[in-house]
């Protein structure tokens, strides 16, 4: 079991870094309201219609707080305006006493990505 103070420091170094980063993510679309940036899925919506992890997609507006509305660019749905939800997020590591639970979209900003990425 951790002290106090070892788990506020676990909590701070691992498990917020990503929240952090997706934050940054999203407060970057929302802010600066970027239609037309090209974004990649990081989870799996919904097979049938193409909506599959690093699918790319270019971004037509934002529906709110909830709703992102995009056009794939790659993918068996290419030129098909979809909607990307917000989806709940929980981390598989259950060591911690209590769950985390977060709302956010599964995209990532893909200008540049790693050869590995998109060879496909």
């Amino acid at each position: 079991m951790f002290s106090e103070k070892e788990f506020a420091h676990e909590l701070n170094s691992s498990l917020f870094h990503d929240v952090r980063v997706n934050l940054a993510i999203q407060g970057h679309l929302k802010a600066q309201n970027q239609v037309g940036v090209p974004i990649m899925l990081l989870r799996n919506i919904d097979q049938a219609k193409g909506l599959c992890n690093d699918t790319r997609l270019q971004v037509n507006q934002f529906e709110n707080n909830y709703t992102i509305i995009a056009t794939a660019i790659t993918g068996k749905s290419i030129g098909e305006r979809l909607l990307i939800p917000r989806i709940d997020l929980v981390p598989s590591n259950s060591s911690y006493p209590f769950r985390f639970s977060r709302r956010q979209f599964p995209i990532s900003l893909c200008f540049g990505m790693t050869l590995n990425k998109c060879q496909g």
